[in-house]
């Protein structure tokens, strides 16, 4: 299983990246990514972020052939990444290319093309 802790559900990847997830992982999970606006403490990110980590093992169905899909605001991910390496869960990111176009306007377009995952340990 594949827990999506991101802001850009599974529905929206390219087929490439879907295909990876599903080659590695099998069942693929959205689990929407927390708002947290530029007031929040430190400590209210610390305990959102064990709030998430006992939502992600309520979900996992098998530890050993899991990860957790995470990108996001960094602190909070920061604070899930090392909750799940503290519980042995596997965290992973994608990893992508950004190709800019820029206009004569000065206008620019990004466009990100998906090239594997990486794991954060």
């Amino acid at each position: 299983m594949l827990i999506n802790l991101t802001n850009h559900p599974c529905k929206n990847w390219d087929y490439n990246q879907l295909k990876e997830a599903e080659l590695h992982y099998g069942e693929i999970v959205d689990m929407a990514f927390p708002y947290i606006n530029t007031d929040t403490t430190l400590t209210e990110i610390i305990n959102l972020a064990n709030e998430y980590l006992t939502k992600i093992i309520s979900l996992l169905k098998d530890k050993n052939n899991s990860a957790v899909h995470i990108s996001g605001e960094f602190v909070f991910v920061y604070n899930v990444v090392k909750l799940l390496q503290q519980n042995n869960i596997k965290a992973i990111t994608s990893v992508t290319e950004r190709n800019v176009i820029t206009e004569a306007n000065g206008l620019k377009t990004s466009l990100f093309v998906f090239k594997g995952f990486r794991p954060y340990f």
